[in-house]
């Protein structure tokens, strides 16, 4: 993926970027995430940690990169949406992207190029795309240009930068467990928040990360959220899960030009947003 064409803003223009990692006893995949932050090429970034109090040797492995962070913290919290709320409380960014234990950025200038490709003065939210990765699959999943929210996130975490103002003014709903990242983003959907696309793909993430409950529980879980917000809306919810879930099942069987097919149909068939409501 070459990026030498992509226009870098002068270090004085580049707001600086406050990137969290929260984990919890991931000894084995810890290092990937923090070798692909400490290896960003973005010239004015900050690195938190902020660790659930490990006991299975991923503070050791923490320590080892201390020197290249700007600081970590450990000790017990409310869950992992809790310790990204204590994570933002702690940054200094304009803006701030959760990178946690177990994902990665998808090259050592996916923040540059997300950057360069939009005027973060603009904008609320900057989202990518992401590779969706499992135990036997890896695909990119492209969010939309036109955001709309009642499929689901249209985008993960994990490719969002959002202004650090608006994630501590409005934080994550640690009460929604597995779905407060998308509770978050109607949130700031629904108070006019402006949200840019970038046509980069940001990060690479486990399906599943954060929760290990069924595809069907998360559904209904992201479902009753939306309708939280939206309780008059006639939109039937196709969750972003639902759609991957499928993915998942039918890419190994069905020839790739039959799978565009199908999507495309679907996204012409998904016309209804969250204007009707």
């Amino acid at each position: 993926m070459s990026t030498t064409n992509l226009p870098v803003p002068s270090t004085a223009i580049q707001p600086k970027v406050t990137v969290i990692t929260v984990v919890l006893n991931l000894v084995d995949l810890i290092e990937r995430t923090l070798t692909g932050v400490i290896a960003q090429d973005y010239p004015n970034l900050e690195y938190i940690v902020v660790d659930g109090g490990s006991t299975d040797g991923t503070l050791d492995v923490i320590r080892r990169y201390e020197s290249r962070m700007t600081r970590w913290v450990s000790g017990k919290d409310s869950g992992p949406y809790g310790a990204m709320n204590k994570g933002a409380a702690l940054a200094s960014g304009e803006w701030i992207i959760f990178m946690n234990g177990g994902d990665v950025f998808t090259g050592r200038d996916a923040i540059s190029r997300a950057f360069a490709l939009c005027d973060p003065a603009a904008c609320d939210v900057i989202y990518g795309d992401g590779i969706f990765c499992g135990a036997d699959y890896r695909f990119v999943e492209k969010a939309a240009d036109q955001l709309t929210l009642h499929d689901g996130n249209g985008f993960s975490h994990q490719s969002a930068f959002v202004r650090v103002s608006l994630q501590r003014e409005y934080g994550f709903d640690v009460t929604e467990k597995i779905a407060a990242d998308y509770d978050l983003f109607l949130r700031l959907f629904k108070a006019g928040k402006v949200f840019r696309h970038v046509d980069v793909v940001v990060s690479e993430f486990f399906i599943g990360g954060l929760s290990s409950v069924s595809p069907s529980e998360t559904i209904r879980l992201r479902h009753r959220v939306y309708k939280k917000h939206f309780p008059r809306s006639d939109v039937v919810l196709w969750t972003r899960l639902a759609a991957l879930a499928t993915k998942v099942a039918a890419r190994s069987v069905v020839p790739t030009q039959l799978w565009d097919r199908v999507k495309r149909i679907r996204n012409r068939d998904k016309s209804l947003s969250l204007d009707r409501r």
